[in-house]
């Protein structure tokens, strides 16, 4: 009988602790099409330079703003393009041609530009974990193609980990890490048939931005090619580990810096506890 009284209060601290941990809340996906558009409209035509988008999560769970940007600025510096959305987002710079394939995420051609995605999740801090795309074009169609290079989907993620709220605009991509962002990692080869989604975050960075771009070699040095990648973002998948955060970075790597006082247990979480609290007193007094 001794060892039963010992073994129920640990184990409802062992419950306790599960459901205090960041890493319990439910996972939330966010598909990008114009059906889940909330605010901006979505609509292509209606498209300019510096537009940005809302679209909702699922069961109406962490709405995230988007919006585009890539090194067209002088001096490469990071400039807004234009969001749009068709099977996923796409990038319209301000130098590329609009058509195919260079209205996609891309890093094509000649020129050296490398486009990106903007995920502005407000005061939620999300814990990304997958990303699926919706379209991967042909780098032979870039009206100024790299000759020898095959088609291809190549992906660069960074987390905001700093304080405050990110800016973009007028920096580098070389100024970025230094500006509070963090290399999450490079993702290759994404659209295949047997693995439509890609895990990626492996180390549970946890962050309210979230920029997601084609392969940019800065960040990392990989000798992967680096001009030929053309894609369209069609849906994320995460964790939400903390609510009302206030700061750019919230929890990143589980931990508490820049979360505005950590995270928070969900409801749910909470009512749990005040149901274990009760019965662990109980049998410590047995």
């Amino acid at each position: 009988m001794l060892q039963l009284k010992i073994f129920k209060p640990v184990a409802i601290l062992g419950l306790m602790a599960a459901f205090a941990s960041p890493g319990v809340y439910a996972g939330y996906d966010w598909s990008f099409t114009s059906g889940n558009c909330i605010s901006g409209g979505c609509s292509n035509n209606g498209a300019t330079y510096g537009n940005q988008w809302g679209f909702d999560g699922a069961n109406g769970h962490d709405d995230v703003t988007v919006s585009a940007w890539s090194n067209t600025g002088s001096g490469g510096s990071l400039q807004t393009g234009k969001i749009k959305v068709w099977t996923g987002l796409g990038v319209e710079n301000r130098s590329d041609p609009s058509g195919a394939p260079n209205h996609a995420v891309d890093n094509g051609g000649t020129d050296g530009y490398y486009d990106s995605v903007l995920f502005d999740f407000g005061s939620d801090s999300i814990a990304l974990n997958k990303i699926r795309l919706g379209w991967v074009g042909r780098w032979d169609n870039d009206p100024t193609p790299v000759l020898n290079n095959t088609k291809d989907s190549d992906l660069t993620v960074l987390a905001y980990t700093g304080s405050g709220t990110p800016s973009l605009g007028g920096n580098k991509y070389s100024d970025l890490i230094s500006n509070g962002w963090e290399h999450v990692g490079d993702y290759s080869n994404i659209h295949d048939e047997t693995n439509m989604e890609k895990t990626i975050n492996t180390t549970n960075v946890s962050s309210s931005y979230w920029l997601i771009g084609a392969f940019n070699p800065i960040f990392s040095g990989k000798s992967w090619t680096n001009d030929n990648d053309y894609f369209k973002i069609y849906k994320l998948s995460g964790e939400t580990t903390s609510s009302g955060c206030s700061g750019g970075g919230c929890c990143s790597g589980g931990g508490s810096s820049g979360c505005g006082g950590g995270s928070v247990p969900e409801p749910s979480s909470l009512l749990l506890l005040g149901f274990a609290l009760p019965l662990l007193r109980r049998r410590t007094r047995s």
